[in-house]
């Protein structure tokens, strides 16, 4: 006679997973923006000391600070944003482009 073989079984059995969903890239889109400033340029030939302090105040804080009430999915939809990699801009001048990655 054959003695038959156990089969192990749990009380409690897992749940079967089912696929597991992926985040949606355009979540970034309801967010807002923030800034890091700790790592701004300021000394080099390119960095905001060289901006004239009235052009700074009026022009370029008044337009970050209009962007912080924003979200991303409002200032790309403005007709006046596209994406840009950092380091194109700076690529046809070396020592641009060396201060850029210095500060990576």
């Amino acid at each position: 006679m054959s003695k038959k073989r156990k089969e192990p079984s749990l009380k409690n059995p897992p749940p079967k997973k089912g696929a597991r969903k992926s985040a949606d890239p355009n979540s970034y889109l309801s967010q807002t923006v923030s800034w890091a400033v700790s790592r701004l340029d300021r000394d080099s030939r390119w960095g905001w000391n060289g901006i004239p302090i009235d052009e700074f105040w009026n022009d370029i804080i008044s337009k970050l600070r209009d962007f912080e009430t924003m979200y991303w999915r409002e200032i790309k939809c403005g007709g006046k944003s596209h994406s840009i990699f950092f380091l194109s801009w700076c690529a046809a001048n070396p020592l641009a482009t060396a201060r850029a990655t210095e500060r990576m």
